[in-house]
């Protein structure tokens, strides 16, 4: 079994599930609008983390499901040494006409890390799911000079608890300035396998984020998720020529016992 986690704040929401009634879903969140609070795509929020003993749970009840800041990566509205700690709607290119987009977070003294993104999403297929296979790039939009970690993970319960996924962990090492822009993005591919999952149909399942600071919260370096995909292995459904077949024989057989008991009758 493969796991992922995260975390981040704002005004408390909480997030409306994706319902997910299919075996595929992709999200690359190029239709948000560059508005400094854009809304994010459904099932998809900030939160902010909280350590227990349990874990470092974000809890989808206390999601914000818009942006704080915004910032490209050339031109009038670009990211740079001073810009203000929040939660992200990164473009690639100018921040008014890029189409290349990314959801992300700035730590900074304010914005205190951790911080994290969530995404949720109901079991409507069906049927029950045994596994995901989950991709997307970590991006990198400005350096910090502090070294900066992903950590991810995935909940069955609600977000009372996660369960860490080795795979999807990224540490991005502390840079020389606060000040180099990456035109484009920097991008490292991710990949995390779940198995072992028995999510009824109805159920929810939830993916978390965290980003932390080594040591504090300064000096942020800006980083974002994109090209998000999921996919989701199924409990087989009968087709319905098996159960067309299925149900002709067991008539066969009532009918094949009616006519030896008729003979019985007959002939007591």
């Amino acid at each position: 079994m493969v796991v992922i986690a995260l975390a981040a704040s704002h005004t408390p929401a909480a997030i409306t599930n994706f319902s997910l009634t299919g075996t595929s879903y992709p999200q690359n969140f190029d239709g948000m609008t560059t508005s400094g609070t854009s809304t994010l795509p459904t099932g998809w929020g900030f939160t902010a983390t909280s350590t227990t003993s349990g874990g470092d749970p974000a809890n989808p009840t206390t999601a914000t499901t818009v942006t704080s800041q915004d910032a490209g990566t050339s031109g009038t509205g670009v990211i740079t040494s001073v810009s203000a700690g929040g939660n992200y709607l990164y473009v690639n290119g100018v921040l008014a006409t890029g189409t290349d987009k990314a959801i992300g977070i700035l730590n900074s003294g304010t914005w205190t890390s951790p911080k994290g993104i969530i995404f949720g999403l109901t079991n409507n297929t069906g049927t029950t799911i045994t596994a995901f296979t989950l991709t997307w790039n970590d991006e990198k939009y400005r350096s910090g000079t502090r070294q900066w970690d992903w950590t991810t993970g995935f909940s069955t319960n609600g977000g009372t608890t996660y369960t860490a996924t080795a795979t999807g962990a990224q540490t991005y090492a502390a840079d020389a300035n606060n000040s180099t822009v990456s035109n484009p993005p920097t991008q490292i591919a991710k990949t995390v396998t779940i198995t072992g999952l028995t999510l009824a149909n109805g159920s929810s399942f939830d993916l978390e984020w965290i980003l932390t600071g080594l040591l504090g919260s300064t000096n942020g370096q800006g980083l974002g998720i994109d090209d998000f995909t999921l996919s989701a292995t199924l409990t087989a459904i009968p087709e319905p020529s098996t159960w067309f077949a299925g149900g002709l024989t067991l008539f066969g057989l009532i009918a094949t016992q009616r006519k030896r008991l008729f003979r019985l009758v007959k002939h007591s």
